[in-house]
């Protein structure tokens, strides 16, 4: 949990609880593993995004002190047709840490 959340505010009992109850919940384990063989099968992670970058509008969101994938990474993912945000403060999972902010930024690019 450490590695997803910059701000340690956000990793609070209840949310350590239901993350080790979620890949308990019936059909969990065996969605997931569809999904990955289906999306990753026969690529590398992330190849697909790569791809299409360009060919369809493209929003990027990112923390700026994401532990699991740095911050720099997005920067290779700037090009026409994509929008960048690295939001400072925050980690991998910006959708928790600044749902608010990420929430307005989705709602401008899809009005757009």
């Amino acid at each position: 949990m450490r590695l997803l959340f910059a701000d340690p505010a956000f990793i609070t009992p209840q949310r350590i609880d239901e993350t080790l109850a979620y890949p308990r919940l019936e059909g969990v384990t065996n969605a997931l593993a569809t999904i990955a063989s289906n999306r990753y099968a026969g690529t590398r992670s992330g190849g697909a995004l790569h791809d299409i970058l360009g060919a369809v509008p493209t929003l990027v969101i990112w923390g700026a002190d994401d532990a699991v994938i740095p911050a720099s990474a997005p920067g290779d993912l700037a090009q026409p047709g994509v929008e960048v945000h690295v939001l400072p403060g925050r980690g991998h999972m910006v959708q928790i840490e600044a749902a608010a902010e990420v929430n307005r930024l989705m709602d401008e690019f899809l009005s757009r």
